[in-house]
C-alpha cells in the first residue's frame, strides 16, 4: 500500500498555524504504579466535575488504581486510594454505569487472569469519588481478559462481556451477562467457545443492520479474526444466538493482540447504508510479515474479507486504537509497541482514502506498552493519549498539541451546542469540517448515531422526553441535553 505524507496549512481569522510534532513530551503521572502495569481506561468518576479521570490495572501488582484529575485544565492527575490491592494479575479494565438506577455515576469492571474471575466496583456518587468492595459477576472464567459493555438483547440495559482467554486448559470462551441496570446480572452465556482458540480481544457493532449488535473476535492462538451475526431479530423470539461468518476475516497470523471495529476508509456514508460495510483492523504482536497491522472490509462481491496492510516499523505491534487525532474528520491509528525494541507509540494520519501518512512517533522512551486510552484529559477540545508502561511501571500522558492555535482561532474553535433544553434540533458552534456524532440515553444504549455537515442541524424530535449524552468523538467532547 502505498503511504502518503500529508503536509497541512490551516489559515483561521488571518491568522495561519503549520502542524509540527502533534503530540508533547511525555508527562508522567505516577513512575511507581503496580508491578506491570498492564490495562487502562478513562472517564468521568467523581461526582461535581467533568474532567477525564484514569483507571489502571497492574497485572503482577494485582492492583486496580485511580487517578483523579486536577480540575485545572492542565492533566495533573492525583492518586486516589486504591479500587483494589488484591484482584490480582489484572486483565482488562472497563468503565461504565452499570446500575444507572442508583444514579451514583460510572462503576469499575475488571478481570482477574489468574484469579478466573469478573467482578465490578461500584461508585459511591460522592465528590471525593469512592468505590465499594468487589462484587462478582463471573467467577469461573478461565484466563479472564478484555472486558466490554454493549446492549446484547435490546432490552436497553448494559451487559457485560469478557473474553477468557483458557489459561489453565478450561474451554476458551468469549461470554456476556445480561445487566438489569441495577447492578444485578444474569448468568453466563457464550458468544464462542472453543478450546485452544485463546480468543483475545472482542468488539461489537451492527455490522449487517439488522438492529442488534455483532461481534468481531481475534483468537490470539489460532491467530485468525471472525466474526459472528447476532440473530436477536432474525430470530423472530427475540432470543440470543450467533452464526459465524462464512468467510474468516483473517487467518495465519502469529498473535493476534486485538481486533476491533471502525470506519477506516471514512467512507461513513457507505458504511452506514450498505450491509456488511464496516471495517475491522488487527494488530499482531508477533507477526514477521509487512501485515502486522492491516483492516479488512467485506468485499459486495465475493464475500471475502479484503486486506489493506498499514506499514509499520515496530517489530512487534500491541495495541491499535482508532481515534481523530488532529480533528479533521478522519478516522486515525494509534498503535503500541507490544516489543521491548523501537519506537513504543506512534500514530498514522488518514488521508480520508483508506490510506495512512508515514507514522509519526508520539513516545520511545517506554518499555513495552499494552495499555493505552484516548482522551482530552485537559479540556482544550482534542484528544490526549494516555498509556502504561508495563516493564517501568509508569503511568504517562500525552498532550495533543493540535490546539496550539492563535488567540483569534482557538477562540472561533469553542464548541458549544444549543438550544438546551430542546424539543426538535440542536444546533452546533465551533466545528470546522464534518462529524460524527453519537446520542446515548442514560441507560448507555446508543439511540443516534449521525454524520453531520459544518453548519447542519441534528434532528432529535423523535427522541422521548429526558437527560440525553451527546459525544462527538473526534474531539474528545461529551455534552449533556435535556429532551423536551
Amino acid at each position: 500500500m502505498k503511504k502518503t505524507l500529508l503536509s497541512c496549512l490551516s489559515t483561521f481569522c488571518a491568522i495561519s498555524f503549520i502542524a509540527a510534532q502533534s503530540f508533547g513530551p511525555e508527562n508522567t503521572i505516577n513512575s511507581t504504579t503496580g508491578a506491570n502495569p498492564y490495562v487502562i481506561a478513562s472517564g468521568q468518576l467523581n461526582a461535581g466535575d467533568t474532567d477525564i479521570d484514569i483507571v489502571i490495572g497492574t497485572f503482577t501488582g494485582g492492583t486496580v488504581e485511580w487517578y483523579e484529575n486536577d480540575l485545572n485544565n492542565t492533566g495533573v492527575f492525583n492518586q486516589q486510594t486504591n479500587i483494589s490491592s488484591t484482584l490480582g494479575a489484572v486483565g482488562g479494565l472497563h468503565i461504565a454505569d452499570l446500575d444507572p438506577t442508583n444514579m451514583n455515576g460510572m462503576d469499575v469492571l475488571a478481570t482477574s487472569y489468574t484469579g478466573d474471575m469478573l467482578v465490578w466496583y461500584q461508585n459511591d456518587g460522592s465528590m471525593a469519588g469512592g468505590f465499594g468492595t468487589a462484587t462478582q459477576i463471573g467467577g469461573t472464567l478461565d484466563g479472564a481478559g478484555q472486558v466490554t459493555t454493549a446492549d446484547i438483547n435490546n432490552d436497553t440495559h448494559l451487559d457485560v462481556i469478557v473474553v477468557a482467554y483458557g489459561n489453565d486448559g478450561s474451554t476458551d470462551r468469549v461470554v456476556w451477562f445480561a445487566g438489569n441496570s441495577d447492578g444485578t446480572f444474569g448468568g453466563e452465556q457464550t458468544i464462542n467457545a472453543a478450546a485452544g482458540s485463546g480468543p483475545g480481544s472482542v468488539g461489537f457493532r451492527d455490522i449487517d443492520e439488522d438492529g442488534d449488535l455483532d461481534a468481531v473476535i481475534g483468537f490470539t492462538d489460532l491467530g485468525t479474526i471472525e466474526v459472528y451475526y447476532n440473530q436477536y431479530i432474525e430470530s423472530g423470539t427475540m432470543t440470543v444466538s450467533w452464526v459465524k461468518d462464512v468467510n474468516t476475516v483473517f487467518s495465519g497470523g502469529v498473535y493476534v493482540f486485538v481486533a476491533a471495529f471502525a470506519d477506516y476508509d471514512d467512507d461513513f456514508v457507505d458504511d452506514m447504508t450498505n450491509n456488511n460495510e464496516i471495517e475491522i483492523i488487527k494488530a499482531d504482536d508477533l507477526e514477521a510479515g509487512s501485515n502486522k497491522v492491516a483492516w479488512y472490509k467485506k468485499n459486495g462481491g465475493t464475500g471475502m474479507w479484503d486486506e489493506t496492510d498499514i506499514p509499520i516499523s515496530m517489530a512487534n505491534a500491541g495495541i491499535v486504537v482508532a481515534s481523530d487525532i488532529n480533528q479533521d474528520g478522519f478516522t486515525d491509528i494509534v498503535v503500541t509497541n507490544g516489543g521491548t525494541a523501537g519506537d513504543d507509540i506512534v500514530w498514522f494520519e488518514s488521508t480520508g482514502a483508506g490510506t495512512y501518512a508515514a507514522e509519526e512517533m508520539i513516545s520511545n522512551a517506554q518499555n513495552q506498552v499494552f495499555g493505552i486510552t484516548i482522551a482530552d484529559f485537559d479540556n482544550d477540545g482534542d484528544n490526549d493519549i494516555a498509556s502504561v508502561d508495563y516493564q517501568n511501571a509508569d503511568l504517562n500522558w500525552f498532550s495533543n498539541r493540535d490546539n496550539l492555535l492563535g488567540v483569534g482561532e482557538f477562540e472561533e474553535n469553542v464548541i458549544s451546542i444549543y438550544p438546551n433544553p430542546t424539543t426538535d434540533k440542536l444546533n452546533f458552534n465551533g466545528l470546522r469540517t464534518n462529524f460524527e456524532v453519537q446520542i446515548f440515553d442514560m441507560l448507555g444504549k446508543e439511540v443516534i448515531i449521525a454524520q453531520l455537515g459544518v453548519d447542519e442541524s441534528l434532528d432529535v424530535s423523535k427522541l422521548q422526553s429526558g437527560i440525553y449524552i451527546l459525544r462527538l468523538n473526534e474531539h474528545g467532547t461529551t455534552f449533556k441535553f435535556v429532551k423536551e
